[in-house]
């Protein structure tokens, strides 16, 4: 695996690069970083300085270009230059969010922030007794593992990451993809009535001693348990059957009582 940066998902801070470098070592995967792929072809990968190497297949993302909208300021690459309350520089009582703007890190929990940021400015100017808050970036995501997922989270800066955790536990509640102060509650249907809930931050959970054998597995597979008897409970059989996967891979061989769980629960899916 190969990346152009100093640490693989350097974004998500020093917690998030060691944990790659480990996932990577433990796999028996070769991590090459500050390495630049240029071109693919008959089965050679071409570095940037003319070095090759032997590959099977590559996954590749493409560049990130905006799309410049008529009468809108744009930079170089077409997105939208704003302030860090969303207002367009040059462009008055206009706003923007998303990846639109010209916000070096494109993500939807990063968006809603961003709106955030910008409703409050907007209610401000409308006369609303309120002081509008900057935006400041909260950097989630998940990284699906194989076994389970881990939980990343990193406050952001124009200069880099100033922190960063990494967990296999929740770090927001819900833990949905889109980590939003109202969205996520919204989008898991956790709405009260009258106020809206807002996204929860979570400490990260305490595992056993570090050294101890299987002390990662054990909580992953508590967890897995966790989540598959929330999912079945909410009638959502399908994915407490993916959890179940998940214990499985670990054990080998599910335990009776959890083996029942799964047989019901398929019959149930179907």
């Amino acid at each position: 695996m190969l990346t152009p940066e100093s640490h693989a998902l350097e974004v998500f801070g020093p917690a998030a690069a060691r944990h790659v470098r480990e996932l990577c070592a433990n796999r028996g995967i070769e991590l090459m970083t500050r390495t630049r792929a240029v071109a693919f072809q008959n089965g050679k990968l071409t570095l940037q300085g003319g070095e090759s190497i032997d590959v099977d297949r590559v996954v590749a993302l493409p560049e990130l270009v905006g799309e410049p909208i008529a009468g809108v300021p744009h930079d170089n690459k077409g997105f939208i230059p704003v302030d860090e309350h969303g207002a367009v520089r040059g462009l008055p009582g206009v706003y923007a969010a998303g990846d639109g703007i010209a916000y070096p890190v494109k993500q939807g929990g990063l968006a809603t922030q961003q709106a955030d940021a910008a409703v409050e400015a907007i209610a401000a100017s409308l006369g609303a007794a309120i002081e509008p808050r900057p935006f400041r970036a909260r950097l989630r995501g998940q990284l699906l593992t194989g076994l389970g997922p881990t939980y990343l989270t990193a406050g952001v800066t124009d200069a880099g990451p100033r922190e960063s955790s990494v967990a296999v536990n929740p770090l927001w509640w819900p833990p949905s993809k889109i980590a939003g102060r109202y969205l996520a509650p919204y989008l898991s249907s956790q709405v009260s009535v009258g106020e809206p809930g807002q996204l929860e931050e979570r400490p990260p959970v305490k595992t056993k001693p570090a050294g101890k054998p299987g002390a990662v597995a054990d909580e992953l597979r508590q967890m897995a348990v966790a989540f598959a008897d929330s999912d079945a409970a909410g009638g959502d059989y399908s994915s407490a059957l993916r959890w179940l996967d998940t214990v499985e891979q670990l054990d080998g061989l599910l335990a009776p009582a959890i083996a029942k769980k799964q047989g019901e629960w398929r019959r149930r899916a179907r």
